[in-house]
């Protein structure tokens, strides 16, 4: 992977700033099914948008991790967590940026004219996976541009679709999220905590269509 779609070069914090990352910002039912589903016995996980959820995954039994943010300064907090810096150690684990320019609140590309470098949000997760020969059997979404990191799970994994998990899929938000579920159901959910699996018959070309409309939409 080229250094300017995503790195995982260790940079060290500024002197005297502590890594602290809590427990993933969900509701309590949230957080105990996103833990059951990590408990099921999945080998391969990705997720896009970082912090407690990657220590969730840390701890678990996971074959191989595979984490993605837009925010080079939380990316480099999170890498510096013991725990975290543990299994990158051990080759399990990858904390990758994905450089999309500028980012305000919650890794929101910021500046329009880095619009270009906007899809390594995306690429750079399946660049990774693509290095280490392998594919996610289980996929989480909490980050930016949500509906193109889910359908992308589809386009990547198109012969076994891993199981994807959503977060925040509010009844307000689904105009905007509501794309995913023109391709996914819902089997399980808590709150706005959503375990989806791909629907069959799934038409290729309106998933490539909704994946491009959706690339650039950092929601």
């Amino acid at each position: 992977m080229s250094e300017a779609a995503g790195t995982e070069q260790d940079e060290p914090l500024p002197a005297g700033e502590a890594v602290v990352i809590g427990p993933p910002r969900m509701s309590r039912a949230e957080l105990a099914l996103f833990r059951d589903v990590l408990g099921r016995g999945h080998a391969r996980y990705s997720e896009f948008g970082m912090g407690g959820s990657t220590l969730e995954a840390v701890r678990g039994a996971f074959r191989t991790v595979v984490a993605i943010d837009s925010d080079e300064r939380w990316v480099r907090a999170v890498r510096q967590h013991p725990e975290v810096a543990a299994a990158r150690r051990a080759g399990r684990l990858s904390v990758l940026h994905a450089r999309v320019g500028p980012v305000g609140a919650w890794g929101k590309p910021s500046d329009p004219g880095t619009i270009r470098t906007w899809p390594r949000y995306v690429g750079t997760a399946w660049a990774e996976w693509a290095r280490r020969g392998e594919k996610p059997d289980l996929v989480f979404v909490d980050g930016r541009f949500r509906v193109a990191c889910a359908l992308s799970a589809l386009l990547a994994c198109p012969d076994d679709p891993p199981t994807l998990m959503v977060h925040d899929m509010t009844e307000s938000r689904l105009r905007g999220y509501g794309g995913i579920l023109r391709f996914f159901e819902t089997v399980e959910q808590a709150e706005s905590l959503r375990v989806l699996r791909a629907m069959p018959g799934r038409d290729s070309m309106a998933l490539l269509t909704a994946f491009t409309e959706s690339l650039l939409v950092p929601a």
